[in-house]
């Protein structure tokens, strides 16, 4: 236990108005609904709750409001401005003396909860709310000078600054009290690695950014933090380093940070996000970066080709149920072709000199898989209907495991980052 000794000298306090000894505070937020600035129910429940709180007491209170950073600043500051007085009005017609109520508001600007990602971002949609009060037996009439003896005060560590390390070599270091009054022992990090196409087949995820860039990844890490099975979040201003390791030991400068959001298919495209990539490069290599939001975060790089399901149509003729993975030799880009009928697909556009390869695996009319991998330019080509054919000799019969149920995804993940 590490113990501070502090000796308090001549200490003199005026204790006379609102901000004087016997002063407590109470923080509390309100929250609504997408454009909505009418006190709900439930929050009407919080206000009365507030109010008989203060009613005998002297009180300042002040409100300020905020809205989240979808649509344009000028409609969010008055969308906060609205939220604040509506929440002032209620608390005037419950009592609250006018005077006493100070209101402010920011629209989209100074935010409470990153706006990086959806489930922080709806939580601006708020109204802070700070009284300060006072019982009027708690406010001496006179001014006093107190001269204390000398005291020892002990000061326990709440925690140490502690690092999280993962199967695949993620880590997470976080200081101590980032969570405070929560522990860092007591959390629950779930944390789900990925840093190889297998990977990214089974958790859905593609290397597409959210603008179209195809983009070739150093890794991706989701970390979601729990305690009983509640999500909680580092405090305000607290920032938590995550490390990714290189592969292979090599390190490209040029990767940047990620995050991960739902398309319109509810598959995981990425957004640039704005903290910038370090290095260590001693000992192991790692790519780092500090975020006060955990999430779902992807190193990529884009590799200067726009990512859409306009490119050659691509034909599996005898076999069925087939599902077909786009990739390019050493880069960790994955991309599924879109079925458009039972045997034909179309793929992403792809640039010839990447030398893109397709893997596949079908079954035929008795369930056994057959898979198929290998350049999609040494495939047959029917240039007037720009369709590639894969004919069922470029396929090889795989013996089916029954020990197991097997997928499709369980079949590819055997041939995909050979």
């Amino acid at each position: 236990m590490q113990t501070t000794k502090i000796i308090l000298g001549l200490a003199i306090f005026t204790l006379s108005t609102l901000h004087s000894f016997g002063q407590k505070q109470i923080k509390k937020i309100v929250f609504f609904e997408p454009n909505q600035f009418a006190v709900s129910t439930s929050n009407k429940h919080l206000l009365d709750s507030l109010v008989a709180k203060i009613n005998d007491k002297e009180y300042q209170v002040t409100l300020i409001g905020h809205a989240d950073s979808v649509g344009s600043e000028k409609l969010n500051l008055r969308l906060s401005k609205k939220r604040t007085t509506s929440v002032a009005k209620y608390l005037k017609l419950k009592g609250c003396n006018k005077t006493n109520i100070t209101n402010k508001y920011l629209g989209e600007a100074n935010p409470i909860f990153s706006n990086s990602f959806k489930n922080e971002r709806v939580k601006n949609r708020c109204v802070e709310i700070i009284i300060l009060y006072q019982k009027e037996e708690e406010k001496p009439q006179i001014a006093q000078t107190i001269e204390p003896k000398p005291l020892i005060v002990e000061k326990t560590k709440f925690e140490n600054d502690t690092i999280l390390r993962f199967k695949n070599g993620t880590q997470i270091e976080i200081t101590s009290e980032t969570f405070y009054p929560r522990k860092i022992k007591d959390i629950d990090f779930n944390v789900t690695e990925i840093y190889s196409l297998c990977d990214m087949l089974n958790n859905n995820v593609l290397t597409r950014a959210t603008n179209g860039d195809c983009l070739t990844s150093a890794g991706m890490v989701f970390v979601k933090p729990t305690i009983d099975g509640v999500e909680i979040q580092p405090n305000k201003g607290m920032l938590v380093k995550i490390k990714i390791p290189t592969k292979g030991g090599i390190l490209d400068k040029s990767m940047k940070l990620y995050g991960g959001v739902k398309d319109e298919n509810n598959k995981m495209v990425w957004k640039d996000l704005t903290p910038e990539v370090s290095y260590e490069e001693y000992g192991n290599q790692f790519y780092v970066f500090k975020v006060d939001t955990l999430s779902t975060f992807n190193l990529d790089k884009p590799m200067g080709i726009i990512c859409k399901k306009d490119g050659p149509k691509i034909k599996i003729p005898k076999l069925k149920g087939a599902v077909i993975c786009q990739t390019y030799p050493n880069e960790k880009f994955l991309a599924i072709a879109e079925k458009t009928s039972e045997r034909k697909f179309v793929l992403d556009k792809f640039v010839d000199d990447k030398k893109p390869q397709i893997t596949v695996v079908a079954y035929d009319k008795l369930g056994s898989p057959y898979i198929a991998k290998g350049p999609l330019l040494e495939l047959k080509y029917i240039k007037w209907r720009n369709m590639y054919v894969v004919k069922k000799k470029y396929f090889k019969r795989v013996l089916n495991d029954f020990t197991k149920p097997m997928t499709p995804n369980d079949y590819l993940c055997n041939y995909l980052d050979r």
